[in-house]
């Protein structure tokens, strides 16, 4: 069976589609969850907490985080939920000791939702 060249051609693109759908997309989504966590650990640590409610789903379940002397992201999981992309970020927080909130390890849990990825869920690890 002889493949011609524009069999090769379609064989080409259809694998180049697949590569980019397995595995250059889902590489964006898991950097863009990052990037918000970041975001919102360097606005705590600069006492910007209003920049950091726009990456709530719901702004008011945004924590009264202030002090953050260090973070460091501890482990990263990247699923589907209901339908949806879904991300669970575990990050070590250690917190100025006058703050409501106890130093530890807490988890970041975000939605892909269809004005991006917001965070649902904050809480510290059991």
């Amino acid at each position: 069976m002889n493949i011609t060249k524009s069999q090769k051609i379609i064989i080409g693109v259809v694998g180049g589609f697949l590569l980019i759908y397995t595995s250059v997309i889902p590489y964006f989504h898991k950097r863009e969850a990052m990037r918000i966590v970041t975001d919102v650990i360097k606005y705590w640590e600069n006492g910007d907490l209003s920049y950091a409610f726009g990456y709530w789903e719901i702004k008011e379940n945004s924590p009264p985080v202030y002090g953050v002397e260090s973070s460091k992201i501890l482990s990263k999981v990247f699923d589907k939920k209901d339908g949806r992309r879904h991300a669970e970020i575990t990050v070590s927080l250690v917190f100025a000791t006058n703050n409501i909130l106890p130093s530890g390890d807490w988890v970041f849990e975000l939605s892909q939702t269809r004005y991006g990825w917001k965070i649902i869920n904050f809480y510290l690890k059991p």
